[in-house]
Formats: structure tokens, C-alpha cells, sequence
């Protein structure tokens, strides 16, 4: 028996979907962790920007709103070219700074 499967034999399409979904919704709040505190703590301190906890449940209603008519291998396909320029550019960063 082969006891290598990789994640995505593992894991049916919608749960990949889903997956994926979190975690590039998460991604930039554990990268900028900071950024995101002090975000918060301007929405907690200032009347003017108090809106500012509403807006992660809009944008995430509406990510589902387009989730739910992508099916997984469209999805696949823009996060791949998404993230190609990404993954290039941490490449070069990579390269640059071994120099």
C-alpha cells in the first residue's frame, strides 16, 4: 500500500475548496499581525472608523457569493495565477539576499 498520498487525494474538492478559502483569508492577518492590532485598536478608539468590524463579514459574504458559483478547478486556476507573481517575487527577494 502506498502510504504517500498527498493532501489533495486526501481531501475531496469542496473541503480543498474551503481550505483554501481560509487560508488565504487568514494569510494576511498572520503576516501583518501588527498591522491588523493596530487596526483594531484605531476601530476601538475612534468613533469614525468603528464601521471598521463590519466590513470582514461584508467581504466575506461576498467571496462566498462568488465561491458558490466557481467551481474548484476555476478556483484552482486563479489562485495558481494569483500567486505566481507572488512566489516569483519571494524567488528573487530570496536570490538578492543570499548575495
Amino acid at each position: 500500500m502506498n502510504q504517500t498520498t498527498s493532501l489533495t487525494a486526501m481531501l475531496s474538492p469542496a473541503t480543498l475548496k474551503w481550505v483554501l478559502v481560509i487560508a488565504t483569508a487568514l494569510a494576511p492577518f498572520l503576516i501583518y499581525f501588527d498591522t491588523a492590532r493596530s487596526i483594531v485598536s484605531i476601530w476601538n478608539s475612534s468613533e469614525t472608523f468603528a464601521h471598521g468590524y463590519i466590513i470582514l463579514p461584508i467581504s466575506l459574504w461576498l467571496q462566498y457569493q462568488v465561491l458558490v458559483r466557481v467551481s474548484a478547478s476555476e478556483l484552482m486556476f486563479f489562485l495558481y495565477w494569483v500567486n505566481l507573481p507572488v512566489m516569483i517575487a519571494v524567488q528573487v527577494a530570496v536570490k538578492l539576499l543570499e548575495k
